[in-house]
């Protein structure tokens, strides 16, 4: 396991995604991907990483699954907003513009207002803090 800020710090050149190999049962290919952390916190040596391997899970644990989630980011990024990583990049760039919560949506009303969240902007060149998640 790590923790949510230091995967915050991790840079595109620390993610391989669309790897395969095929399995030693059945000879079936296995489509997987890996990232990278360094510098870990628990770590004595500035210069020790930890590699940790991206898999497709089975139906139920979907909604977890590191690796989709990071490949549709990824595309997304490059299709919709018209970006074109770097790979000193950082694979969750810094949101601007967030909005601090003071518009309390009603109890029992689960729709967001897009109007909220039209000005949030992406920073590219710096890392996502973890406060961002607290504000939204």
């Amino acid at each position: 396991m790590c923790r949510i800020n230091e995967v915050l710090l991790v840079k595109r050149r620390d993610i391989q995604l669309g790897l395969q190999r095929k399995s030693r049962k059945k000879g079936l290919l296995i489509w997987f991907g890996y990232f990278t952390i360094h510098d870990r916190k628990t770590d004595h040596d500035p210069l020790a990483s930890h590699t940790y391997a991206l898999h497709l899970l089975p139906e139920e644990e979907r909604a977890a699954e590191a690796l989709t989630h990071l490949s549709r980011w990824f595309e997304y990024a490059r299709t919709k907003l018209h970006h074109n990583w770097s790979e000193d990049e950082y694979a969750f760039p810094s949101l601007i513009k967030v909005p601090r919560g003071s518009r309390k949506r009603a109890r029992g009303d689960d729709t967001t207002d897009a109007r909220a969240f039209a000005n949030v902007g992406i920073k590219w060149c710096s890392p996502m803090s973890d406060s961002n998640f607290a504000k939204c």
